[in-house]
């Protein structure tokens, strides 16, 4: 339970449970209307203080809102590390399509070549019919 301090929640975070990476992710949503400060009591908890830059809040609701977003922040850690190799295959392939694209300068075209007739102005395609 969050310790009462006028408008402050002050609660700790069990770091076994959730990374820093999850901490700072969490704290980052709430930084445009909290003020936010943590320090570490023991080596795997962490203590986070939140003050509501402006008007008053319920320090229940602010810790209960701060853990449901830690747990948000934990579970895209999560997705992250298992699509990485997704990823970076479809970058990959993404990069080596861009490298090995045809040149246009070098097939003899220039900008101005517009076989598909796309850069046609709209106006110009669609305008009223004479």
């Amino acid at each position: 339970m969050p310790a009462r301090t006028a408008d402050c929640a002050t609660f700790d975070v069990d770091l076994d449970a959730s990374s820093m990476e999850a901490v700072y992710g969490a704290s980052y949503i709430f930084l445009d209307k909290f003020y936010l400060s943590m320090e570490r009591p023991a080596k795997k908890l962490l203590r986070v203080t939140m003050r509501p830059k402006t008007g008053a809040a319920d320090p229940e609701a602010l810790a209960g809102e701060f853990k449901n977003e830690l747990l948000n922040q934990a579970l895209r850690e999560i997705v992250s590390s298992r699509n990485a190799k997704l990823r970076e295959y479809i970058i990959g392939r993404a990069l080596y399509g861009a490298e090995n694209a045809p040149d246009a300068a070098a097939s003899g075209g220039t900008y101005h070549d517009d076989p598909l007739g796309i850069a046609v102005p709209w106006e110009q395609k669609y305008g009223k019919k004479k």
